[in-house]
């Protein structure tokens, strides 16, 4: 909830009445929070490989220490090394199966490498990582029927990272929503040249014209 309002808080800064939300994988809590509690600021929301579902979540805090494999990775030079010497194992990490690269063409496969890379610094987003989750869904799960915004859930069957079951649960609780499930594409399955053109064709079509 406290992550929905500071959205709104920096609308009202940017002096922007209305926008469209898309929300990729951890955000999805925080953007269906804003499109419950901001009905009126929200043109249309797209939940892309989006986690929904409090019941596929565990809500303890990870501690670091006790994974020494996951701290060395969340550590700037580890992950930089990972990326950059064996990037189809860190993507394959990332729920992108070796599978799912090879049927990306090589322009698709170059944007899911930039998705993979813009992660870094990973020190500034350790904390985050491990505490984020505890925090999700810590009053319950949330009333999905209650948003109005036009509604797009994208997620891919072989999404590894965050479950099928995730978009599933989202399209069958907004009663606004189009449901385009994806058959491959992994965790990063916006970068596929039709998924782009779905959600800026949904965009067009429910977003605010500036």
């Amino acid at each position: 909830m406290a992550q929905a309002d500071a959205y709104a808080c920096l609308l009202d800064y940017l002096g922007i009445e209305q926008a469209s939300v898309i929300a990729f994988s951890a955000g999805g809590p925080s953007a269906l929070q804003f499109a419950i509690r901001y009905p009126q600021r929200t043109d249309a929301l797209v939940m892309v490989s989006a986690i929904s579902d409090a019941s596929l979540v565990d809500p303890r805090p990870v501690d670091p220490s006790k994974d020494p494999v996951l701290s060395a990775l969340l550590t700037d030079f580890v992950f930089w090394m990972a990326t950059t010497s064996f990037p189809d194992r860190a993507m394959a990490f990332f729920g992108v199966s070796r599978d799912a690269q090879r049927r990306l063409t090589p322009e698709e496969h170059a944007r899911a490498l930039h998705v993979l890379r813009m992660i870094l610094p990973m020190s500034m987003r350790k904390t985050g990582n491990f505490n984020d989750p505890a925090h999700w869904f810590e009053r319950g799960e949330f009333d999905l029927e209650r948003i109005t915004a036009p509604t797009l859930v994208i997620h891919a069957s072989d999404d590894t990272f965050v479950p099928f079951a995730h978009g599933q649960y989202t399209a069958a609780r907004i009663p606004t929503t189009r449901f385009a499930p994806q058959e491959f594409g992994g965790h990063f399955v916006y970068v596929r040249d039709a998924v782009l053109r779905e959600i800026r064709g949904f965009i067009d079509q429910h977003g605010r014209t500036p």
